[in-house]
């Protein structure tokens, strides 16, 4: 069965009392924007909605597809979690047939809501700061290490899935590629985002192991960053910290790996992460041992891709049918900003920003959204300077909608930003050069620019007969081209020739048909 898509899940949320069972949901109210529209949050195969219900906050996991296998290791998970409590598990309850959508139900996991910020930005916040780089490094050490002895993994461990408390600690979401002890290893349905995964990572690795790559990529990018802050602004988005996908199968060559091999305190670690690449990924060892730079890292080596696995799609800001392709889906969009507006709405009164690409009355637009909540807590506030600058942003692409003024509809689809990482500057892009085309030279074109030798000078010039022309009944006198001479008519019967001979046969034909015109053209009569 199909399951909903991202506009029909945006209206089934809007009527809680209707689309869900659960009694606290059905009492909630869901987020939105400051023109009253849902906002989901993006994930890998959730589209996650918050939702307030009597003085508390739940995050709503809606799935974007079936699996089979999902209420099975959600039980399993709900009840290894209780017997196994940790402070960075959020408490979860999965249900089944918990939203309606157009006559059916579908399943859905409703969450506390975790406060902290994500990962990716907390790095970018504080990437400056080498004390929390490294209390943050530290903290990521006691979550590998409570792993390895609990024998479970994540799955998914990146900037997303990782939550940093005001305290700093660690806080664990989205739970659907997780493995805990009795389920059956080597069956897994995900692999994880590819800038926090071994090259060569298949579902097959689904297992106790499958979070060390991801651990020892975590903890290399924050050691480096205490020592060296400005790698961020070099390398990192709000989809990496320093490293990225390409890195992990272009090691040698990778430029922010020859950057950090020049920095002695770094360049043994970063050698045993390209190790690391080059070995099998359930061969990888655990982070203290990665640490270690004492302890050896053994293992099979494998032949690991060619490239890196598919990324997000990368489009123009102005490829509007294209972006309309991804409604729902995670991508990244580039372009030139051509303005910024600042506006409030109409029944609420909460501050907005709208960065556009084209002129914003110029039929269908993308726009990237700026809401009232996320606007205070950004460094670099939106203004007229962004204009003519160049930008990256990353996100969901929200629904398309009609917007109506003077009773004129204008199509539009946008990115919202929930966090200013997701947003960059980038250099302008390069114009393409130009290829002229090649002048194409024909045979007849070559024959048309060979002139007949004139006589020498102290040869006998040969009369000039009168030619009559009859002309609007006048007799003009027109001089006809006297014959060249013997060695002329040789001469050039041989370059012509030649040159015939050059295009029908190469090197060869240029000779034989040059010898050939020669004594063709000697027995020419004057």
């Amino acid at each position: 069965m199909p399951y909903p898509s991202l506009d029909q899940y945006q209206s089934a949320v809007q009527n809680p009392n209707v689309a869900f069972r659960d009694p606290a949901l059905q009492r909630g109210e869901v987020g939105k924007d400051p023109l009253g529209i849902p906002e989901p949050y993006g994930g890998g195969f959730a589209y996650t909605y918050s939702f307030k219900s009597n003085g508390s906050n739940f995050a709503v996991r809606c799935f974007k597809g079936e699996n089979q296998r999902r209420q099975q290791r959600y039980n399993a998970i709900s009840t290894w979690m209780r017997s196994t409590p940790r402070p960075y598990w959020v408490s979860f309850d999965y249900q089944p047939t918990g939203i309606s959508v157009c006559g059916n139900t579908y399943p859905i996991v409703k969450m506390d809501w975790a406060k902290g910020l994500s990962l990716g930005a907390y790095v970018y916040k504080h990437h400056s700061d080498a004390p929390k780089m490294r209390a943050l490094r530290d903290q990521f050490v006691k979550l590998a290490s409570d792993f390895e002895r609990m024998g479970c993994a994540h799955g998914d461990l990146q900037n997303g899935n990782v939550l940093v408390g005001s305290d700093g600690s660690l806080i664990l979401i989205d739970y659907d590629g997780l493995y805990v002890p009795g389920m059956q290893q080597g069956d897994g349905d995900e692999i994880g985002i590819a800038h926090f995964q071994h090259p060569s990572r298949t579902e097959k690795l689904f297992g106790p192991r499958m979070d060390r790559f991801a651990f020892a990529v975590i903890w290399l990018s924050l050691e480096s960053l205490s020592r060296k802050p400005d790698l961020y602004d070099k390398y990192g988005t709000s989809d990496n910290i320093i490293f990225s996908a390409t890195d992990y199968v272009q090691w040698s060559s990778a430029e922010v790996v020859r950057e950090l091999l020049a920095v002695k305190e770094l360049s043994p670690h970063v050698a045993r992460l390209g190790r690391l690449c080059e070995i099998a990924p359930d061969d990888l060892p655990p982070l203290c041992d990665f640490i270690d730079v004492a302890k050896p890292i053994a293992g099979k080596v494998v032949i690991a891709p060619a490239v890196a696995p598919a990324l997000v799609p990368v489009l123009d800001a102005l490829a509007y049918d294209d972006i309309r392709r991804h409604v729902g889906e995670r991508i990244e969009v580039r372009g030139e900003i051509t303005e910024v507006h600042y506006g409030r709405s109409r029944n609420t009164q909460r501050e907005y920003v709208l960065i556009s690409f084209t002129n914003y009355w110029q039929g269908p637009q993308f726009r990237i959204a700026i809401w009232n909540l996320v606007l205070p807590q950004m460094q670099r506030r939106p203004d007229d300077s962004w204009v003519g600058r160049y930008v990256s942003v990353s996100g969901l692409v929200d629904p398309e909608y009609q917007y109506t003024n003077r009773g004129r509809s204008y199509p539009r689809l946008g990115i919202t930003i929930q966090e200013e990482n997701q947003l960059r500057f980038i250099n302008r892009p390069k114009p393409k050069p130009v290829v002229q085309p090649r002048a194409v030279t024909r045979n007849a074109d070559i024959l048309k620019t060979i002139k007949t030798p004139t006589a020498p000078a102290n040869q006998s010039k040969t009369p000039v007969p009168q030619q009559v022309q009859q002309t609007t009944g006048q007799q003009v006198a027109t001089p006809t081209t006297p014959s060249p001479p013997d060695s002329n008519h040789a001469g050039a019967g041989a370059v012509t020739a030649g040159l015939i001979g050059l295009a029908v046969g190469g090197p060869v034909g240029l000779i034989v048909g040059g010898i050939a015109g020669f004594f063709v053209g000697k027995k020419i009569k004057k």
